[in-house]
C-alpha cells in the first residue's frame, strides 16, 4: 500500500512538470507553423494538348525555367507544379516527343491550356535493325509472296 501512495505522490508532483513542457512544445510547434507560412508556395494547375487535335499530351514534360522544379503529365494530359513565391516571373517549358518544344507564361494558376505543334523535323529518319533466323513456313504465313526455294 505504501508503494502506491509514494507511486501517487511520484505522479502528482511531475504532472505540472510535464504540463509545462507540454505546452512548451505546443509553442515551439505553432512557432514553426507560422515559420512555414512566411515562404507560401503557389499551385500551378494546367494541361498541355497537341495544338491540331486538341488531344492530351500524355508524359509531356514540364518544368518552370531556371530552376529544378518540374513534373509529367498524367493520362489526361493535366499537370500540377507547386512553385515557391520567389520564383518570378513564371515561365514554363513544356517539352514531348516529336513536338516542338514551348515556353508558355501562364496568365493565370489554374485551368490554363499548353498547345504543342507536332515537329516533323524530329523525326525524320527511322532505322528498324532486325537479328536473328526465321523458318521459311512461318516467314510464308506473314510474307505471302516471298521466294518459293526458301
Amino acid at each position: 500500500m505504501k508503494k502506491h501512495k509514494y507511486l501517487f505522490v511520484a505522479c502528482l508532483l511531475l504532472f505540472p512538470v510535464m504540463a509545462v513542457a507540454g505546452n512548451d512544445t505546443l509553442n515551439e510547434i505553432m512557432e514553426v507553423r507560422s515559420a512555414t507560412n512566411i515562404n507560401k508556395n503557389r499551385l500551378y494547375k494546367g494541361k498541355v494538348v497537341d495544338d491540331r487535335t486538341s488531344e492530351p499530351l500524355v508524359g509531356a514534360t514540364v518544368k518552370v525555367k531556371g530552376s529544378t522544379i518540374g513534373t509529367i503529365t498524367d493520362i489526361d494530359g493535366n499537370f500540377a507544379l507547386d512553385i515557391p513565391d520567389n520564383i518570378s516571373p513564371i515561365v514554363f517549358e513544356v517539352s514531348y516527343m516529336g513536338y516542338a518544344s514551348k515556353e508558355a507564361a501562364p496568365a493565370k494558376t489554374t485551368g490554363f491550356t499548353i498547345r504543342l505543334a507536332e515537329d516533323s523535323q524530329t523525326l525524320e529518319e527511322v532505322q528498324i535493325i532486325a537479328y536473328g533466323k526465321v523458318r521459311c513456313p512461318l516467314l510464308r504465313l506473314f510474307l505471302p509472296l516471298t521466294r518459293k526455294s526458301c
